[in-house]
């Protein structure tokens, strides 16, 4: 079954927190600043610099943390509804997960996986360099609070109705019926995934042209 989905956000999720390194230089020499007035001649002159330096670092630093709220998938509304949904589809696999055929587990967690990786890379991407349409960030949402929960319960339903004895009219079983339907799910998600591959080598392309058109 792998580990739960919810930890496996968690691991994905970029540490946004944290200030970039410009911000941090400017911190360093406003403080910098600020320490050499004590001792120096030109005291004002040094303290009126460090101040500014200071109060550069903090504008920035809002900017940045503005800038990266307003671009990330994984903005506080979403997230906080991701993460509910992602706990909710763990506790519902915990409970049913002894029903459920190995085959569809296996895929379950390897799907677990590849869900995590898409919404990282989406929370960390820039939106101008993934080709990525509405539906599929939809899809990825989705699947997490409705399709693989569904496609579980309708297995377990089916099963425990029919005594674990279940023929589809085109011949297959209830657990290849599941086990389609998982694979058809984790399917979707690597075409998700290739597209946002293929966003960022094209814009590592760009980039490359335009440092080329500089020489």
């Amino acid at each position: 079954m792998g580990r739960p989905l919810i930890a496996a956000l968690r691991a994905g999720a970029g540490k946004t927190g944290e200030p970039p390194p410009f911000v941090l230089l400017m911190l360093i020499g406003g403080i910098g600043l600020l320490v050499s007035a004590l001792f120096a001649s030109a005291s004002i002159i040094l303290a009126a610099a460090g101040v500014a330096a200071l109060t550069a670092a903090a504008t920035l630093w809002r900017r940045h943390r503005a800038a990266s709220r307003y671009n990330s998938l994984t903005q506080v509304g979403y997230a906080s509804e991701l993460q509910r949904d992602a706990e909710c589809f763990d506790d519902y696999l915990e409970e049913v997960s002894r029903h459920l055929p190995q085959a569809a587990l296996t895929t379950l967690a390897r799907t677990k996986e590849t869900l995590a990786m898409v919404i990282a890379a989406l929370a960390a991407a820039d939106l101008d360099a993934i080709d990525l349409a509405i539906e599929e960030t939809f899809f990825i949402r989705e699947m997490v609070a409705r399709y693989l929960r569904d496609a579980c319960r309708h297995y377990v339903k089916a099963t425990a109705a029919s005594g674990g004895c279940v023929v589809l009219e085109d011949g297959s079983t209830a657990e290849q019926s599941l086990c389609r339907q998982l694979d058809m799910l984790h399917a979707r998600l690597d075409r998700a995934l290739a597209r946002i591959a293929d966003g960022r080598a094209q814009a590592l392309a760009r980039h490359e042209a335009f440092v080329r058109s500089k020489e």
